[in-house]
């Protein structure tokens, strides 16, 4: 009776000699397995490695989410620092419309009026940075999980190559 190997490669070892009863399930013959050993390692180095890069992913995007809320903080406390220096600075002005302070200190509200609002306009960038940090790590994300499911498959797909290396008897087979 015909038997056929679903995988390429030796013959390590027989198990039957001719005209020999065998029962359905025997291990008939067994082909070298050290090639497909070695591919399921593989297999499972590029899953653990794609697992670790996922790790990686979301450790981006917890930083990234951290810096959303520095970002917020700086806007917060930006926006403190804009509201005291416009309300110097239209104090000063009313007070130099009055000849009743001197050019150096409007000059010094105005100043200081014109740097609080760059550095608003500068924390209201790093803000947007900040999310499109958090986009960005999110798509290496997901791009990590599909690389793990595809890794597991390899895996899964390496250790059914290795079951295929047990050529068993598909049924009774009585001797001559």
């Amino acid at each position: 009776s015909p038997v056929n190997s679903r995988i390429a490669g030796y013959v390590s070892k027989i198990n039957f000699e001719d005209n020999q009863k065998v029962n359905k399930g025997d291990t008939l013959v067994v082909v070298d397995i050290r090639d497909y050993e070695i591919k399921l390692e593989m297999a499972e180095a590029a899953l653990a490695s794609a697992e670790a890069n996922f790790h990686v992913a979301q450790a981006a995007v917890k930083t990234a989410q951290g810096n959303v809320s520095v970002a917020n903080t700086g806007i917060e406390s930006s926006k403190v620092r804009v509201w005291k220096a416009n309300q110097d600075y239209n104090r000063f002005s009313q007070l130099m419309n009055q000849d009743a302070t001197t050019k150096q200190k409007f000059d010094a509200a105005k100043a200081e009026k014109d740097g609080a609002e760059a550095a608003m306009n500068t924390t209201k960038s790093q803000l947007a940075l900040a999310n499109n940090q958090v986009s960005a790590a999110q798509e290496q994300l997901s791009v990590a999980a599909a690389q793990i499911k595809q890794r597991q498959a390899d895996v899964d797909f390496a250790k059914l190559q290795l079951t295929y290396a047990y050529i068993t008897a598909p049924y009774i087979v009585t001797g001559k």
